[in-house]
């Protein structure tokens, strides 16, 4: 490694001494130049030889892929003979001098230059090595901070940024641009940090500011934003290939739900300018540095995104590639199936690699945040495999592993530096999650909860046991009590047999305001009109809002709504126990295939819709809908109308939640809700079987009353069980907390907390079998009365299967009562429980990659960050810095920002104001008259003569189009959006769904990233874009809106003021005399075409838009040059 880093700084002073030498000097150093094996002679022998003659084929026993292999030869012989080309068959068989062989075979010849390159490498005795560590390349040796010359230009000396470029300029004969104008400055500063162009007030704000830091100050107030982690969040996310979940229906196929946690990570570390090294150390191994730490869990969502449900090699293989480009800028993976072609990596190497990460797996945990203190739930990695072992694949494939060796992790031997593993010992809330307060409090809460239902269902059974007894002593009095009818008189009239206690109204709203103390909008456009609650964006997912009143356990709540249309299922409806993803719900639906009504159950993993909750209805389009719900325990009953619907018995335990009320692909109004508590001795509507619902008490009375008694008894033996389970948690939470606390108790101690954690787990499994024993019996009574009522075959069969059932729950009571008096300490632990250590591998290959030894990690970083400054990079080859990439336009550049990046704790916004504070920065882009030569000596402007012009990005241009309109939401994180939203969910881009197949029309005709891989990316140019910017429901509404807005600004409706508006609104800068006259005709013109309606061609644009043009043919003049400014280029471009 000394040699090499001798020879790095030798190579580096001849650099910047030939800045100042003729450039013959340079030409005479170069032909002096020693031929080198990696560098000149090996991508040949890729390119042309490997083929046929490596590890990937062996012809005539004759391998090309080492000089090793060379001298050994094959069937004719040696290949090569140090210090002989002559006598060497590789070149005269590649002279064509061989009468019977030509090589390559099949393919076209050498050049005469390349035969020559390596003839002359043999005559000088074949020099190289096979040895990685003898490697001679830039990207190999660490960086060092050389000084950088001084620029004859005095402007070009405040930065070291600009001396090198300047450096460069001097080199190649270039003229620097002169600095860009402040608006512009302004301009590229807010689109390149926060992604969004200033408004107005802003840009007139920094115009005044004339102090000398004006700019730094700028750079300072934008890497302070918030915006600046949700802009450079995506470009990272680029480049560590973000995605959500993908598959097919509610099948996740890669990746995994909620690992949109990373996604608000990366964006929150980047706000915080967390260490960069920080950032790269967590995402690979977040849960063995702080393995508790939901920050750190959540980072490890970059190893959870490359989760593939079909083939764990393809989820490994993606993760050694990526990780190696993204961390590294080396192409590991093309080391799977034989030894890289170019770089020093054997296939042995890559396997080694592929150890690293053998061992981890996906799980979820639940980890309390101050968001939800209940907790989230957070996608993230843990070593699961420790036994797995790694051997190397014949030719890369997975069916015929080589057993005879077990792959140790390890790195390629070029960097000369053993992997350092040592295992981690985790603490018992990684390994056992229930031994956590969170996990406690959870099952603690959730057993009380299931306790309060279990004493309300008791409740409402006896109940119904009383009216039916009522019922019984009514009917057996009929005869004597029943008076002739012409007789009777209103004071004669019997009262209700129950009498209803009073009910507590909890909410009336008539909607004449929208309370914002009593309703949040979680997402939709809702809002007041005419009375009444009304939302109108449509979408495949629910709008909501919702209500901040705590509601009672048992409720009665009455809401009259309206569906006044829909694209397809036309649904509105209520969710009520919302607690994360679980909720228990009701809608109605105006579906044209259907019309109906459906109760709904979700319990976190997908939202249920029950045969028995669905009923037909006749629900129609712009028909008021009377809605009243009744809720005790789990027994929900609805009448729509003011007649009796349905009744259904919800199957999830009741959780203490907000009620939400939602629409669903439709726009509907809510005229009126009315919430009270259900009186305490409510009789409700039992379910009855079938899809459509009997009248109520169609049954026999004594029927009916016999199996409510039933029901009572085993009402009574559940709320046994769920008392002896409030016994048990409480025990199992003092036994594990004994045994994981920091001080642990005596063994004695935690012996006896065990036992009795034990002892009650068992009575409550004997309780939990009588109950079920109970059940059984009811089901022999009802089998054996069907045989009674139809003696035939498949009742006998029925009954026979149930006598056996109730037969084997009768023994499973004894078999329990028998083990309940047993002494034991080995009780259900609450959850799953995982190794209690874990390998420390990816945290050994973590603190590698970030080591100051590392000669690659901080110059990729550095050279994404430049790329996404200036549109081009330092090395174009932005994931491969390796022998077959391409060489940096300004190494020495490249090497201080790196050490600056290190020596400044890995801050991203340190190298940010280096960059952007600098005189490069801050040029024109555009080439100024005496740019003639510079085009010519640099015509891609490799060596930034001036700035690079570009395009925004795909989610730059939507933000921007909505930013500049007043209606993008600033609201941060949270849960994906649907890609099918992004036209009418105003949120920024980078939280809408990016997967395979989910992604935003809008942006994937801009060159949205592919999620699957995207470390540069690279602009189409076809007609789709001019039509989405000019017809799209986007630039349409928001055109339409921005015209509006600026009218209203306006004490009169003068054009000009309004033409101005515009240009600094969207442009950011005033128009010329120029513009200011052609817009003002053109608005002239539109206003008188559009005065005159019926000589105008109607055609159908296609594209739906919420907000009509406006009527005022001045003002839908003026919509159409907003639409007009917003499809200029310089809106779209960063200049």
């Amino acid at each position: 490694m000394q040699s090499r880093k001798y020879g790095y700084i030798m190579n580096r002073l001849v650099i910047i001494t030939s800045i100042c030498m003729v450039s013959w000097f340079g030409s005479v150093l170069h032909a002096q130049d020693a031929v080198d094996y990696f560098r000149d002679i090996k991508p040949i022998m890729v390119a042309k030889c490997f083929k046929c003659h490596s590890q990937l084929e062996v012809e005539s026993e004759l391998r090309l892929d080492s000089i090793a292999a060379m001298l050994t030869g094959g069937v004719r012989g040696p290949a090569i003979v140090k210090g002989d080309s002559k006598a060497s068959l590789l070149i005269r068989v590649m002279r064509a001098e061989e009468e019977d062989l030509l090589m390559p075979a099949g393919g076209p010849p050498l050049k005469s230059q390349q035969i020559d390159l390596i003839a002359r490498w043999i005559d000088d005795g074949a020099i190289g090595s096979d040895d990685a560590a003898s490697i001679e390349h830039w990207a190999y040796d660490k960086p060092v901070a050389m000084p950088a010359p001084k620029s004859k230009d005095a402007k070009w000396n405040t930065n070291e940024i600009d001396r090198w470029i300047s450096a460069g300029h001097a080199q190649h004969g270039l003229q620097p641009t002169t600095t860009a104008a402040r608006r512009t400055l302004i301009r590229r500063a807010y689109l390149d940090l926060l992604g969004i162009p200033p408004t107005v007030s802003q840009v007139e704000r920094f115009l005044a500011d004339k102090s000398k830091n004006a700019t730094a100050d700028l750079v300072d107030q934008l890497l302070a934003s918030d915006r600046y982690g949700e802009r450079w969040g995506r470009h990272w996310m680029d480049v560590w290939r973000y995605s959500d979940w993908s598959g097919y229906k509610a099948e996740v196929r890669n990746s995994q739900k909620h690992v949109w946690h990373w996604r608000d990570w990366i964006i929150d570390s980047l706000n915080e300018d967390k260490s960069y090294a920080t950032m790269v150390q967590h995402m690979l191994a977040g849960d063995e540095v702080a393995p508790t730490d939901p920050a750190a869990l959540s980072a490890t969502g970059y190893l959870v995104r490359s989760w593939y449900k079909f083939n764990r090699h393809t989820w490994l293989d993606k993760t050694i590639e990526h990780s190696g480009k993204a961390f590294l800028g080396l192409t590991i993976g093309c080391a799977k199936c034989h030894d890289h072609m170019y770089d020093p990596i054997s296939q042995r190497a890559y396997y080694q690699y592929r150890a690293i990460f053998e061992t981890h797996d996906v799980r979820d945990s639940k980890v309390a945040s101050s968001v939800n203190p209940l907790g989230q739930t957070i996608p993230r990695v843990f070593d699961k495999r420790l036994d797995d072992q790694t051997y190397v694949f014949l030719r890369g494939d997975d069916r015929t592993p080589k057993k005879d060796e077990v792959m140790l992790p390890g790195i390629p031997s070029l960097f000369d530096t053993p992997l350092e593993v040592e295992s981690v010992k985790l603490p018992a809330a990684a390994f056992y999650p229930g031994s956590t307060d969170l996990a406690q409090q959870q099952d603690r809460v959730r057993a009380e909860k299931e306790l309060a239902s279990a004493t309300s269902q008791l409740k409402s059974a006896e109940a119904i046991v009383q009216k039916l007894m009522q019922e019984r002593v009514a009917e057996d009095n009929t005869d004597e009590d029943n008076k002739d009818e012409d007789n009777k008189d209103e004071e004669g009239k019997k009262e209700p047999l129950v009498a209803v206690k009073k009910q507590v109204v909890v909410l009336v709203d008539e909607f004449d305001e929208l309370d914002n103390q009593r309703w949040k909008i979680i997402e939709g456009d809702w809002k007041l009109k005419d009375g009444a609650l009304v939302q109108n964006e449509l979408g495949d997912h629910k709008r909501r809002i919702e209500l901040q009143a705590e509601l009672p356990q048992d409720f009665e709540l009455t809401i009259d709504v309206t569906i006044r249309g829909g694209n397809k299922w036309k649904s509105i409806g209520f969710d009520f126990d919302n607690k994360g993803d679980r909720s228990l719900g009701f809608y109605v639906s105006a579906y044209a295939g259907g019309p109906k009504s459906q109760f709904t159950e979700s319990d976190g993993a997908a939202t249920v819709y029950r045969k028995d909750g669905t009923l037909p209805q006749n629900i129609k389009l712009n028909e008021k809908i009377s809605i009243r719900f009744l809720i005790q325990g789990q027994l929900a009953n609805v009448y729509l109308n003011g007649e009796f619907v349905q009744a259904l018995s919800f199957a999830p335990v009741r959780a203490k939640g907000p009620l939400q009320f939602w629409t669903f692909d439709s726009q509907g109004t809510i005229d009126s809700l009315k919430i009270s508590t259900l009186a305490a001795d409510a009789i409700l509507e039992l379910p009855k079987s079938g899809t459509t619902q009997e009248s109520p008490n169609s049954a026999p009375l004594a029927d009916r009353l016999a199996s409510a008694e039933h029901a009572v008894k085993i009402a009574k033996l559940a709320l046994d069980v769920k008392q002896q389970q409030i016994i048990f948690v409480a025990a199992r939470t003092a036994a594990d907390k004994a045994k994981f606390r920091e001080s642990p108790l005596s063994s004695d101690a935690v012996a006896e907390l065990n036992q009795t954690a034990f002892s009650a787990e068992q009575i409550m499994k004997r309780l939990q079998a009588t109950q079920g024993e109970g059940v059984a019996q009811a089901a022999v009574t009802a089998a054996t009365a069907k045989v009674a009522v139809v003696d035939n075959d498949a009742n006998k069969k029925e009954l026979d299967k149930a006598i056996q059932a109730a037969q084997t729950a009768k023994e499973k009571v004894a078999k329990l009562s028998q083990e309940e008096m047993a002494v034991g300490e080995a009780y259900s632990p609450l959850g799953p429980t995982y190794p209690q250590t874990s390998s420390g591998r990816r945290l050994a290959f973590a603190n590698w990659i970030i080591s100051r030894d590392n000669p690659l990690t901080a110059r990729v970083a550095i050279n994404h960050i430049w790329l996404r400054h200036f549109g081009k990079a330092l090395v174009p080859s932005v994931f491969d810095f390796g022998l077959n990439g391409q060489s940096p336009s300004h190494p020495e550049l490249l090497d201080y920002l790196a050490v600056e990046l290190m020596e400044n704790n890995w801050s991203m916004k340190h190298v940010h104001r280096l960059i952007m504070n600098s005189r490069t920065y801050q040029m024109r882009s555009s080439a100024e008259s005496e740019s003639v030569r510079n085009i010519q000596q640099d015509p891609k402007n490799r060596f930034l003569w001036r700035m690079n012009s570009r395009r925004m990005e795909a989610e730059v241009l939507r933000d921007s189009v909505l930013h500049v309109s007043g209606v993008l939401d600033l609201k941060m994180g949270g849960p994906e959006i649907s890609f099918a939203d992004g036209m009418t969910n105003y949120r920024r881009s980078v939280y809408f769904q990016t997967a395979y197949e989910k992604q935003m029309t809008f942006l994937q005709l801009f060159d949205v990233a592919s999620p699957e891989e995207c470390y540069e990316r690279k602009d189409s140019i076809i007609p789709q874009q001019a039509l989405a910017m000019a017809n799209s429901p986007l630039a349409k509404r928001q055109s339409r809106v921005l015209a509006t807005s600026i009218m209203q600004q306006l004490d009169d409706r003068d054009v000009l003021k309004f033409i101005q508006r515009g240009f600094d609104q969207v442009l950011g800068r005033p128009p010329s005399k120029r513009e200011l006259a052609v817009c003002h005709n053109f608005i002239s013109q539109q206003t008188e075409k559009l005065s005159n309606p019926e000589a105008l061609t109607k055609f159908d644009s296609g594209a739906i838009v919420d907000i009509a043009a406006a009527e005022d043919p001045q003002i839908r003049a003026c919509e159409n040059l907003v639409l007009v400014l917003l499809n200029h280029n310089e809106f779209i471009t960063i200049r």
